[in-house]
């Protein structure tokens, strides 16, 4: 027989259930978050390590969704977190930065909003990224020098040098992400450019498209076993730009070996570019070696001469600026070179401020 319960007791047994509902609340939320982390943590497994699974396409899709169910802010923070946990995360952070970029202009925000709500993290790819989403689905034909000056015009700050550089920069990325890398006429657009300045630095973007879009589903045609490919073939205007990215393909060549890249640098026939290359391979290092400061100046020491391991330096520094927005992981980084060379670190550490700053106007 089903015994009576008074109003009295109800209220009694409602007060119970409430007091250990809120007594509670804290463990429950965060059993939750740790729910979370973990479905984070086997999703990432399964993009990493599951047989026949498309890693890169697998990420790009896992940070597009989280763009979308989180925003931008909480994916790009994901974004940083996994990058210091999976080898694979890391080698591919500006990339997957791009997605989420792209997938936070899907939403419909302007450029400005965009850039106001921007992480630098991993060499500014979110910035990049929400340059191309901003113009995704134009053709170059669309992309006239009116229309590309007055994207980077609509940006909140136009005269932080940071903000300036990463929307030019990222202009190239959107010429190529929308022509389906078709690098000539790409390089033909950022030649219309109002400065020869924003030219390069939209230049350089577009041969970094180049260099890893090769595991990417706009893959491109101008890379090949040929180490200087495509840089031997472009417009002497353009060689330097080329140049200062390319070592990123030779070492896929090369199995990652620094030694041979410095040694195809000191063999490349057009002489007056092996500053370039050997830059180039600072900037490579210091991304391979997540920024470890002892192994970035003990690959940077594999130089075949001084000039080498000079122009080396110079690409880790201007990279470790670029990737930390600031100075003093850079500065850690000279301290670790003889002093000679550290008079040469610290000097370009100054120029790369007086440019950031907005001091010096960059060439």
């Amino acid at each position: 027989m089903m015994k009576y319960v008074s109003s009295r007791s109800k209220k009694a047994l409602f007060l119970v259930i409430l007091l250990a509902t809120i007594t509670l609340f804290p463990v429950i939320k965060i059993g939750l978050k740790n729910e979370i982390s973990s479905l984070t943590l086997r999703a990432h497994f399964g993009c990493l390590i599951h047989p026949g699974t498309d890693s890169v396409t697998c990420l790009d899709r896992y940070f597009a969704e989280q763009t979308r169910m989180r925003g931008a802010t909480d994916a790009m923070s994901e974004l940083r977190a996994d990058a210091t946990r999976f080898p694979e995360i890391n080698s591919g952070c500006h990339q997957l930065a791009h997605v989420i970029g792209r997938t936070a202009a899907a939403n419909g925000a302007s450029l400005g909003e965009l850039f106001s709500k921007g992480d630098p993290f991993c060499w500014s790819g979110y910035y990049h990224g929400a340059v191309e989403g901003t113009l995704r689905g134009r053709t170059l034909a669309d992309l006239t020098p009116a229309v590309l000056d007055a994207t980077c015009a609509s940006i909140p700050n136009t005269t932080d040098y940071f903000d300036f550089y990463n929307c030019r920069h990222g202009l190239g990325h959107a010429l190529m992400f929308v022509s389906n890398n078709d690098l000539p006429g790409s390089l033909a657009r950022c030649g219309e450019l109002a400065t020869p300045a924003n030219a390069h630095i939209c230049a350089n973007a577009v041969f970094m498209e180049n260099v890893i879009s090769t595991t990417r589903d706009h893959k491109t045609k101008y890379l090949s076993s040929d180490p200087y490919y495509p840089c031997d073939i472009v417009d002497g205007q353009w060689k330097k730009d080329c140049y200062l990215v390319q070592t990123s393909h030779m070492f896929a060549l090369v199995g990652g070996d620094t030694g041979r890249v410095f040694a195809l640098c000191a063999a490349l026939p057009e002489a007056e570019f092996r500053p370039d290359c050997r830059e180039s391979i600072g900037r490579d290092i210091s991304q391979n070696t997540n920024y470890d400061a002892i192994e970035t100046a003990t690959l940077c020491h594999k130089a075949d001469d001084p000039a080498a391991e000079r122009s080396c330096i110079t690409g880790a520094v201007r990279n470790f600026m670029a990737y930390h927005r600031g100075t003093k992981e850079a500065e850690a980084l000279c301290g670790l070179f003889p002093a000679n060379s550290q008079v040469m670190c610290k000097a370009e550490i100054s120029l790369q401020s007086a440019y950031y700053t907005g001091e010096t106007e960059r060439p």
